[in-house]
């Protein structure tokens, strides 16, 4: 029984797979800063949910072809399938990154809109959307044929499929083999490559930048901040013998103590104090008067 990539059982297992690697970009979504609308959400990820679905047929179809027409010794379809995912899912990565940005720097080059990643406009519309998920499949076919002519001209990547199978082999069981490279495989790395690229396709937020003038006028005003509290600090232990004056030996102390103990709310108890001193006079003179 040889490994089989087309029958009920593998459609069966790709179907999981495909569910459960996007399923973790809610798991993304919910820790990510600013959150996305589950509109916008959605715009990014059926993105990759469509490309993702036309990379996994040219696998298809690349390992057929390849393990059908190769030596006897790689002509294992598995082991063209576990090649193609693996350099799709890694360096696969990076050229699709770079593919992206040309297309976006040819946009604006010629003053075509709409092709932003990750900008839908605001209600959100629908167009925007089909030209971005145009260029994002247009930057994973690109992608597709770098890597099928990374290894015909470097023949020895292909020892890369049969070496991740080897210990799998050892196993004697195709169905185990189907498994793998169907399940297990497949699942690590397409979490991998569907964060990262969600990453790098939606609204990027970018921080504005504090001008180096804006900057001094804030440490400026720190420091005379800091060193008019320090100045008030110093000053309190002498004002405290005015205060005493002022109010009374009592109320000097009480006013002292409050502002080290609250300093920014040192109006409240003079001025408290200092009604209540009004207030003790005036009765003062009323009781001479009488």
């Amino acid at each position: 029984m040889s490994c089989r990539l087309v029958g009920g059982f593998s459609i069966f297992v790709q179907v999981l797979v495909g569910t459960l690697g996007f399923s973790t970009l809610i798991i993304k979504r919910y820790f990510e800063q600013p959150r996305r609308s589950w509109l916008i959400w959605g715009f990014d990820v059926s993105k990759q949910m469509i490309s993702g679905s036309i990379m996994h047929m040219c696998n298809l179809l690349v390992s057929a072809l390849s393990g059908a027409s190769t030596a006897e010794n790689a002509t294992n379809p598995c082991a063209w399938y576990v090649l193609n995912l693996t350099l799709d899912c890694t360096i696969g990565v990076a050229f699709i990154a770079g593919y992206l940005k040309l297309f976006e720097a040819l946009a604006m080059r010629y003053k075509i809109t709409g092709l932003e990643s990750g900008h839908y406009g605001d209600p959100p519309s629908w167009r925007l959307w089909l030209r971005q998920a145009s260029i994002f499949c247009l930057s994973m076919i690109c992608m597709k044929l770098t890597v099928i002519v990374a290894v015909a001209v470097f023949p020895f990547l292909v020892a890369i499929g049969n070496a991740i199978l080897v210990p799998v082999q050892m196993t004697h069981s195709p169905r185990f083999e189907i498994v793998f490279v169907m399940a297990i495989w497949p699942l690590v790395l397409n979490i991998f490559e569907s964060w990262v690229i969600d990453h790098f396709i939606k609204k990027r937020h970018e921080h504005v930048p504090v001008s180096t003038d804006e900057l001094a006028f804030e440490m400026q005003n720190a420091s005379v901040s800091s060193g008019s509290r320090t100045l008030q600090d110093a000053r309190i232990s002498v004002d405290e013998f005015e205060l005493d004056d002022e109010f009374g030996e009592d109320d000097g102390k009480q006013i002292a103590r409050a502002y080290h103990d609250h300093p920014f709310e040192m109006p409240t108890p003079v001025f408290t104090l200092a009604e209540s001193r009004a207030h003790r006079t005036s009765n003062s003179f009323a009781e001479q008067s009488t």
